[in-house]
């Protein structure tokens, strides 16, 4: 296939078609520098980072120096956590092309995931007074600066998430809230990310209803939460109620900004409800591995989440846990990778509860059988947190901004407990050190 054909099979995101011909031609012309850098970028895409690396190399061996080949690796690179060496490829990159825009962004993704927030603070300050409504640029100094504890700042470039295409714009029939009164109005509040975030954020309806006692509170939330959230003081709804239905509208995650909250003013976390119904259904586990302690695990988010795979450890890490004899594990995991207990044959030394729960009302319920959380991040951490139930929190090197520093993570939810990889991608010594504190427990 001619090079032209290829590359318009790329482009049209062709790519099982794409990565057969581009494997094919460079079988047949090893030296195509710019043939070998797609490659790269497809196989990226793909997440097959180690071999985008190599590609990018062979690349770069053909055409040195070369600042848009050296960008891109630094960008496989710091998916693959080898983050010293991709700064210095956007180092490279940008002495190379110091007014690229690509370049320059890029190195400021990579700042970041380096932990350097003022540096990555300093690029895109630069970036952003030469176009001020680039929404990705905007988005990426809203995670540097609330991982740098620079809240109000922060907070006016996270509202850039409704620009950058990755969610819905929505209209909600009302005017959007900004802090204006609220005595006697109708406000309906809107979840928009994950399970953790609704929960997260939920804990800030208590504080207008008690600001705006004569007011009404609307939210619009997952079945999966409603039960769980049923003793806030808002109407839960499972969609969007009919126009004229509020006389505002506010995304849940919003209120932080519009609140003006940071580290010193944060309010407990939400009070979650669990019915009776739960309640019996694993009252079981009361009498359930008499004499042990009960530790609930959780090795994976959800896997739409893009930065899943540097968050989740995978269940191997955790079969460590399951050898000490005055524990028994329980599995929390929702989703496909429940399927690793079989693959590990893990149980009945881990206990599977997933089959069994039904929505976060379950979960909460099973967790208050359990001593403690022992789980890399995900929903089950906001929500056993709030709960009151000590979480052993095991976070990648750069985690959730929400777990920047440990007086801010005991700010919010004060039963957490973070252990964080010392260096980029390495699970064995916060593994290590979890079985240390579980083998004193």
């Amino acid at each position: 296939m001619q090079r032209e054909a290829i590359i318009r099979l790329h482009q049209q995101q062709q790519l099982s078609e794409a990565l057969p011909a581009y494997q094919a031609f460079l079988a047949a012309h090893p030296d195509d520098a710019g043939m070998w850098t797609n490659l790269g970028v497809l196989l990226r895409t793909l997440r097959h980072y180690p071999m985008a690396i190599a590609c990018y190399q062979r690349a770069l061996a053909l055409r040195p120096p070369d600042a848009g080949i050296l960008s891109n690796l630094g960008n496989a690179l710091k998916d693959c956590d080898r983050l010293d060496e991709a700064v210095d490829c956007h180092r490279r990159a940008l002495a190379l092309e110091p007014t690229s825009t690509t370049v320059r962004f890029n190195y400021a993704i990579a700042l970041r995931e380096a932990c350097d927030f003022d540096a990555a603070r300093i690029v895109l300050d630069d970036l952003l007074q030469e176009d001020a409504t680039r929404a990705v640029w905007q988005w990426e100094r809203a995670l540097v600066n609330l991982q740098a504890g620079h809240f109000s700042q922060g907070w006016i470039d996270y509202e850039a998430r409704w620009r950058t295409g990755e969610l819905p714009q929505l209209d909600w029939g009302c005017p959007r809230w900004r802090g204006e009164d609220l005595s006697g109005k109708r406000l309906l509040l809107t979840t928009e990310q994950g399970f953790g975030d609704t929960i997260l954020a939920a804990r800030f309806i208590p504080l207008l209803a008690a600001r705006y006692p004569t007011g009404a509170l609307k939210l619009v939330c997952k079945p999966e939460l409603q039960r769980v959230l049923a003793g806030l003081p808002a109407q839960l709804l499972d969609a969007l109620p009919a126009a004229g239905s509020a006389d505002y509208y506010c995304p849940l995650m919003s209120l932080m900004g519009v609140l003006g909250i940071d580290d010193h003013n944060v309010p407990p976390p939400t009070p979650l409800s669990i019915p009776a119904a739960a309640r019996e259904k694993f009252a079981w586990l009361a009498g359930h591995a008499r004499g042990r302690r009960k530790v609930g695990i959780v090795w994976s988010g959800s896997l739409t989440f893009k930065d899943n795979a540097k968050r989740a450890a995978g269940l191997e890490q955790f079969l460590a846990l399951a050898e000490l004899p005055h524990l028994q594990c329980y599995s929390f995991q929702k989703g496909p990778r429940e399927e690793d207990l079989k693959t590990h044959a893990a149980t009945p030394l881990i206990c599977d509860l997933a089959p069994q729960i039904a929505d976060f009302a379950d979960t909460a319920a099973a967790v208050m059988h359990m001593d403690l959380i022992v789980m890399t991040d995900s929903s089950l951490a906001h929500l056993a947190s709030s709960l009151g139930k000590p979480v052993l929190n095991l976070l990648q090197y750069k985690p959730y901004w929400l777990y920047g520093t440990d007086s801010r993570m005991n700010a919010w939810y004060p039963a957490m407990r973070a252990l964080r990889q010392q260096q980029p991608g390495e699970w064995s010594t916060v593994f290590a050190a979890a079985r240390e504190i579980l083998s004193a427990t």
